[in-house]
This record gives C-alpha cells, sequence and structure tokens, in this order.
C-alpha cells in the first residue's frame, strides 16, 4: 500500500490535517494552503506564483536513509499546525496533541540502490589478459550496479482539480505539467504536455493578511480621508 511505497523512500505521512495560522500563506480559511514553493525541476514554471493546496496532509522525512535524497517542494511555515482530530478542533492554533510545523506538504524523493563495491578477489592476480567474456560480464556489472527511481509525494487529492487550478490561474496545473516532465523522457525536450488554451477570467487569490488590509482601507482609511477633505473644505469656506 501507499504507507509501504513512502517507507522504501523513509518518507512517512503526518497524522492530521495541517492548518496555516501565517495570515500570508493560506487563503481565507487555515486549511486552504498557499504553501512556499521551492525552487527545483518539479516547480520550475511556478517558483514566482501561488499555488493552493486545501485540506491537505503532510510526510515527514529521515536524513538518515541511506542512498535517498530528498527535496522540498511545498512548505508551509513555522506556525502551521497539523491536527489528528480536526473535525473537533475548536481553534486552528495548536492545542495538546498537535504537531508543531513547519510540514512538507509536496516532496521529491530520488533513491539510488544496488551501488555497492565489489570486493576484491581473494585469488593472486593473473598476469593473463582478460578474455572477451570476463569484459562483457564487467560491463554488464557496471550497468546493473545502479538503480535510481524517483518518488514526489503531494499532501492534498484536491490539488489538481480543475476549481482548485482556477483559484490560481492554473498554477497548480502547471506544477503538475512541470512534475510529470521531470519524472518523463518529456523533462528533455519540454513537450509532453500541451497547456490548455484558457478562455475565461483569471481569478486572483489574495492571501488572508492582504485581503484585511485592503478591507480596512476601503472601510477606514478611504471613508476617513474623505471626511477630513470635507471638513477641510468646509473650514476654509467658512473662513473666506
Amino acid at each position: 500500500n501507499l504507507d509501504k511505497v513512502l517507507a522504501e523512500y523513509g518518507v512517512s505521512e503526518v497524522p492530521g490535517m495541517v492548518f496555516e495560522n501565517d495570515q500570508t500563506m493560506y487563503y481565507q480559511y487555515q486549511a486552504y494552503l498557499l504553501p512556499e514553493i521551492g525552487s527545483s525541476v518539479y516547480t520550475s514554471s511556478v517558483t514566482n506564483m501561488r499555488v493552493f493546496a486545501p485540506y491537505s496532509k503532510a510526510v515527514s522525512y529521515s536524513d538518515t536513509v541511506e542512498g535517498v535524497d530528498f527535496t522540498a517542494l511545498l512548505t508551509t511555515s513555522t506556525m502551521s499546525v497539523a491536527k489528528a482530530d480536526y473535525a473537533n478542533a475548536s481553534t486552528s492554533e495548536f492545542e495538546e496533541g498537535d504537531v508543531q510545523g513547519p510540514f512538507q506538504v509536496g516532496l521529491a524523493a530520488v533513491k539510488t540502490s544496488g551501488a555497492a563495491t565489489a570486493e576484491a578477489s581473494a585469488e593472486p592476480a593473473s598476469s593473463a589478459e582478460p578474455s572477451a567474456d570476463d569484459a562483457a560480464d564487467d560491463a554488464a556489472g557496471d550497468s546493473a550496479a545502479s538503480v535510481t527511481s524517483t518518488l514526489v509525494v503531494y499532501g492534498s487529492e484536491l490539488m489538481f482539480t480543475d476549481e482548485a487550478d482556477q483559484m490560481v490561474s492554473s498554477a497548480n496545473s502547471s506544477m503538475f505539467s512541470d512534475t510529470i516532465s521531470a519524472l518523463t523522457a518529456g523533462g528533455a525536450s519540454g513537450n509532453l504536455v500541451i497547456p490548455v488554451k484558457e478562455y475565461g477570467v483569471s481569478q486572483v487569490t489574495i492571501p488572508a493578511l492582504n485581503a484585511l488590509l485592503c478591507g480596512l482601507a476601503i472601510m477606514a482609511v478611504v471613508p476617513l480621508g474623505c471626511l477630513a477633505a470635507g471638513v477641510a473644505i468646509w473650514y476654509r469656506r467658512r473662513k473666506s
């Protein structure tokens, strides 16, 4: 199953759902994540964009696993928490039983195996030249010396739906294309995935903090500015 596949790469699932408490890294609701995007071949076209990861789980990994290189693709902030009993949670903040972030909600792991060095023969070295069969065996051994496999995991099962993709102007589908291209021969030619032509109006996703500041400006700063201007005009006319 999935847990066994993850374990082969030293990766495990963090119990619970991730909630983000940094207002610059979620959209409207703490489970609507806007994680930090790492620079990699899997995210090459979205490094300066936002991706939307709703209702996401996280994965963790061990640096002690031999022969595996990890690349963080999507990372939450240090203020994020993973809640195992998220259905009954009363707050998005850290509570007893929660796990404190940051978390990886997107991760790539490259595993290299079978690269053991052959032991030296115990027999005395022979002065005779190696035969053609011996050379063929050596070449076959070198080609089979190491095997590389790659695992890319994203924590949100809704991330690549049309609804989630539209929230960030197709950034999610662009990252999906990057990932598939990197895992296949398309990564070299760049023509594996042909983007669909969009005819709709792009939606702008604003982080919660920015939305709050814009709301305060519209509801408070602008009216107060108009009031101050009106008082100034009234006072000037009264003086004249």
